[in-house]
């Protein structure tokens, strides 16, 4: 974190260590110290003000890109003015442009939360649903060697194909999963409910903090994690069905 207002630097490593999401590894006053990092390894994003002293963020990033070797996830640069040559150095350099220095701390979260659905679904030509549920319960830390897993997998491709209300009466999914895999609806709730506890205490918990916000004890409800679920992967074939249109459009 590169910002030369102490106080916003201590109010975001609250907010973050609150949403127990990220950790602020290293923050800096000016444009001079960033620069003295020497390169972005090890960091997974990066978040600067512009106009840091004499060395502008932008100048500094430029600077330190160059000589990293593992960029980060998302490079995100706050600044009071644009004009083109600092939207073409964004551009080319890959870095997220903020034209606003008030920005709240929390529109920052849900900023990133934003560019890491986008990062999930860039240079996909096609949504193929299947692969995408298995790749975001991946992702989020569910294991496959729980049974419960196989009926989230089995009713998420069934709410992606049917469009399924996401607020539909969980007694009735519990029947249709039951029914399905010849079982009991009391089984399949047990099931479900224990995969999710059970994974999200084994995994890291990195995106599952992200999407559901979740601590130690406190774990989503198996309703929670379906809504929360398919609102995702709804936005990410939105994201490829768009991506698909502009590349028609420039095409024609």
């Amino acid at each position: 974190m590169a910002h030369n207002n102490i106080c916003f630097i201590e109010k975001l490593t609250q907010y973050f260590q609150e949403k127990e999401l990220f950790y602020v590894k290293k923050s800096v006053l000016n444009g001079d110290d960033l620069l003295r990092e020497g390169n972005l390894d090890g960091y997974d994003i990066v978040i600067a003000k512009d106009a840091l002293t004499q060395v502008t963020a932008l100048y500094a990033l430029d600077g330190l890109l160059s000589n990293t070797k593992k960029r980060p996830d998302h490079i995100i640069l706050i600044t009071p003015f644009v004009n083109e040559f600092i939207s073409q150095k964004c551009i080319t350099n890959g870095i997220h442009l903020v034209h606003d220095c008030t920005i709240k701390i929390s529109d920052l979260y849900n900023m990133v939360y934003e560019l890491e659905i986008k990062n999930g679904v860039s240079n996909k030509y096609y949504f193929d649903e299947q692969a995408e549920v298995i790749n975001l319960l991946k992702k989020i830390g569910l294991l496959k060697t729980y049974i419960g897993y196989t009926y989230f997998e089995y009713v998420l491709n069934i709410m992606l194909e049917k469009s399924e209300n996401i607020y539909k009466n969980m007694n009735d999914i519990y029947h249709t999963v039951a029914s399905h895999f010849n079982t009991s609806s009391g089984s399949v709730e047990k099931a479900m409910r224990s995969c999710i506890k059970s994974s999200l205490s084994k995994s890291d918990g990195f995106y599952a903090k992200m999407l559901f916000g979740h601590d130690a004890d406190n774990y989503p409800s198996t309703s929670t994690f379906l809504q929360v679920c398919i609102k995702t992967l709804k936005e990410q074939k939105s994201h490829i069905l768009n991506q698909q249109i502009e590349r028609t459009t420039r095409k024609i």
